[in-house]
């Protein structure tokens, strides 16, 4: 299913438009492309039509930029899709995935401005395209290192919050001998 919504939408995705969004609030713009990149499960996809429209002067530098802000959490639903029905382990990998993108997406429309002015005044870079890509290693590297101290908490957090299955996890892998897993 996954792979049908891929191909179909990278199609439509070649063909995007983001004029109508013009005028609206810069968090829009961050659900739009937390949407769009949900549908299409590709950020890079997602980047390489911004960076375009960018590049075309369809959209604006911090149009961009939330735009990015929302494919950096949309991309994280994939994760989510692949915790259904899964295991304990499955369900906390993904589950942080996701909570770490909310908790960078927040930082990052928070502080996109100043970002901006940096990548702007102190780097010296006047190139939108690399701008986008600065404000996207930016937003990462920052979210990381805000995050860090918060480690204990938010394992703590999932271990509360997402229990350890209990029982045997396949089906049938016990009935099979280690030599019959041998590849050869």
């Amino acid at each position: 299913g996954l792979d049908f919504m891929k191909n179909n939408f990278t199609e439509i995705s070649s063909q995007m438009d983001f004029s109508f969004l013009t005028g609206k609030p810069l968090i829009l713009f961050s659900l739009f492309g937390f949407v769009f990149t949900a549908i299409i499960q590709s950020s890079s996809a997602s980047m390489t039509i911004y960076l375009s429209s960018l590049a075309a002067g369809i959209i604006s530098l911090p149009q961009a930029a939330f735009l990015m802000i929302g494919s950096d959490l949309g991309s994280s639903v994939t994760g989510l899709i692949g915790t259904m029905n899964g295991n304990a382990i499955r369900k906390k990998v993904g589950y942080s995935h996701f909570l770490f993108n909310v908790y960078s997406a927040i930082i990052g429309m928070l502080l996109a401005n100043f970002y901006l002015y940096a990548i702007k005044n102190w780097l010296g870079n006047n190139d939108p395209l690399t701008s986008l890509t600065a404000f996207h290693t930016i937003l990462n590297i920052v979210g990381m290192i805000l995050f860090l101290p918060l480690m204990k908490q938010f394992i703590t957090f999932l271990e509360k919050n997402v229990k350890s299955d209990n029982g045997f996890q396949a089906k049938y892998i016990h009935v099979i001998t280690p030599t019959e897993s041998v590849v050869g």
